[in-house]
């Protein structure tokens, strides 16, 4: 199914619900930096990568490789 949009257009679909009917001021995403699809996903609807906002899941290993 890769390629499909699915991801794009569901995500700006819940973006526009988050912000046109719930009223949100502001709307995050986060995925490990390893994960390129997602990432990609989340630039084509216009967020930007906040390096202050990375961290750690507490569920990886210590020393999971994060890229």
């Amino acid at each position: 199914m890769a390629g499909k949009a699915y991801a794009t257009k569901g995500t700006e679909t819940a973006l526009k619900c988050g912000f046109e009917e719930l009223y949100l001021k502001e709307i995050v995403s986060f995925t490990i930096p390893a994960n390129l699809r997602s990432r990609k996903v989340m630039e084509k609807i216009g967020m930007a990568h906040d390096p202050t906002g990375d961290f750690d899941h507490h569920e990886l290993p210590k020393g999971h490789q994060r890229s």
